[in-house]
């Protein structure tokens, strides 16, 4: 506790200089470093008292510190969503290996990937809509494809099918794919998905929503 304090009276007297201060134009390195420092020390306390509770609060350090860092080279926040859009993909890929340290850290990225998807969605509907915003959707589908088929959870084998629709919305809507074809895409879109899942998931509940969605699909 003691070295936490003394980190954020660094930072807020700025003791090593106004640029690594926490209002300086190096704040983002500086929240970084001590995001670092928390995620180790949590590490450490994980490893000598086997308490969880450490081992959630060093991972979530550790996605903090990546933000911060993405966020202070990636000026744009365009591009601080696709870099950390492309790292969350990544560790939702890795598999488990039978370690809780690894299903720890995806079951946060999995919170990360829903945060994510709404900070997109502010991004989108108040600045202007890029290529790399574009891309950054691309990515975002593919990540939600794999939480959709590899997770177990049934909240999760819901919405992330939900995120990945209104994603393509917002592709095709960027796209200037409109009137006939737009509805002609979004029902072919959802009725493809919907067969797939319908196979993959196993709770009757969730084959029932998804035959009800590939119905709706075709009627459209």
């Amino acid at each position: 506790l003691s070295f936490i304090i003394a980190f954020l009276t660094i930072g807020n007297f700025a003791l090593f200089g106004q640029w690594f201060s926490v209002d300086g134009e190096g704040a983002n390195i500086f929240m970084c470093m001590f995001a670092v420092f928390i995620a180790i020390t949590s590490l450490f306390t994980y490893k000598k008292f086997n308490i969880n509770t450490f081992l959630n609060v060093a991972y979530i350090a550790f996605i903090l510190a990546i933000y911060s860092l993405v966020i202070h080279f990636a000026q744009e926040i365009e591009m601080s969503l696709l870099i950390v859009s492309i790292i969350i993909t990544i560790i939702n890929l890795i598999p488990n290996f039978n370690k809780k340290e690894i299903e720890t850290l995806k079951e946060l990225c999995v919170i990360a990937s829903f945060v994510i998807f709404v900070i997109f969605m502010y991004v989108q509907i108040n600045y202007e809509v890029t290529s790399i915003l574009i891309i950054t959707a691309l990515i975002q589908i593919v990540n939600f494809a794999i939480l959709a088929v590899i997770n177990k959870n049934e909240y999760i084998n819901v919405l992330a099918p939900i995120c990945i629709i209104v994603l393509l919305l917002i592709i095709m809507g960027n796209l200037d794919i409109i009137g006939i074809t737009t509805i002609l895409w979004l029902s072919l879109i959802i009725y493809a998905m919907s067969i797939v899942l319908y196979f993959i998931v196993k709770k009757p509940m969730l084959k029932k929503l998804y035959l009800i969605l590939a119905s709706i699909s075709t009627i459209l």
